[in-house]
């Protein structure tokens, strides 16, 4: 599995925040350790995710072992979501509800 480097970067800080926060905390340094506590879920939780998520290729690949993998749904689902967020842009922009748009 290759890792991508902003990935383990984010990873990389997070567990340094992770770090100092229990140096910090260690050595009663309250105001340091609130700031790299405050730092390290969003970054280590971030970095872990990112890292340990599989990648597209490699499902894709793994549904067309087991044979379950089919191009026109993969298609479909994507012109599906991708409708689906320009409803939700429009929404965002506009000041009616998104169920009260044009479909």
């Amino acid at each position: 599995m290759p890792l991508d480097t902003p990935y383990v970067a984010l990873l990389g800080v997070g567990l340094c925040s992770l770090g100092a926060a229990v140096h910090f905390y260690k050595t009663k340094q309250t105001n340091y350790f609130k700031a790299a506590y405050f730092c390290t879920w969003p970054t280590l939780g971030s970095g872990l995710v990112l890292v340990m998520e599989p990648r597209r290729e490699k499902m894709i690949k793994d549904m067309e072992r087991r044979g379950t993998f089919d191009q026109e749904q993969m298609t479909e689902a994507r012109k599906n979501t991708a409708m689906q967020m320009e409803m939700m842009r429009e929404a965002a922009h506009s000041k009616k509800p998104a169920h009260l748009l044009d479909r």
